[in-house]
């Protein structure tokens, strides 16, 4: 059964979403992390139109995509009134903004591409590890005898890109 949260309480519980997930998120995404409270999605939905209606938070447009970013001001708000959300409620969504955010760095430092079959008839799946800072720790290309193995490969990687990682330096 969803949470019932009033109107306040509803755009309280959205800005300390927000604020957990960095001060910015894609809408989709906040609308999910906001979810791990029991949330309907509508409520969420609309308490964030409200949020922008008060100038807390600023919505953009990047091609296609909608993201929600907290301001001065609305951080002040969750500073002060997030005792108003209960702490079990504040704990879910805290954990779901790490584990978002997480995959999400993940995502960005962790990428495996496969590519079509070479003249050799092998595909290169190409697996590259980046540091939070955008450095290069490791590029990786390995040949794969079919792409059904290279996308095994690829998947790999991205589950557990530190075991190959570790494996390649100690070797």
């Amino acid at each position: 059964m969803p949470a019932a949260f009033n109107d306040d309480e509803m755009k309280i519980l959205v800005l300390f979403a927000l604020n957990c997930a960095g001060g910015f998120s894609e809408t989709e995404t906040l609308c999910n992390i906001v979810a791990a409270a029991d949330v309907n999605y509508i409520d969420t939905k609309t308490a964030i139109a409200k949020l922008i209606e008060l100038g807390l938070v600023t919505d953009y447009n990047d091609e296609g995509e909608k993201f929600a970013v907290i301001n001065d001001d609305g951080r002040k708000v969750v500073a002060e009134l997030k005792t108003k959300i209960p702490i079990t409620t504040r704990e879910k969504v805290a954990a779901e903004a790490a584990v978002t955010v997480a995959k999400i760095r993940k995502g960005i430092c962790v990428t495996a591409e496969v590519s079509e079959p070479g003249e050799n008839g092998f595909c290169t799946v190409t697996l590259d590890l980046l540091d939070d800072d955008g450095t290069r720790l490791m590029k990786l290309e390995i040949l794969a005898p079919t792409p059904m193995q290279g996308d095994m490969m690829a998947k790999k990687f991205r589950e557990n890109p530190s075991t190959i990682y570790e494996n390649v330096i100690t070797s």
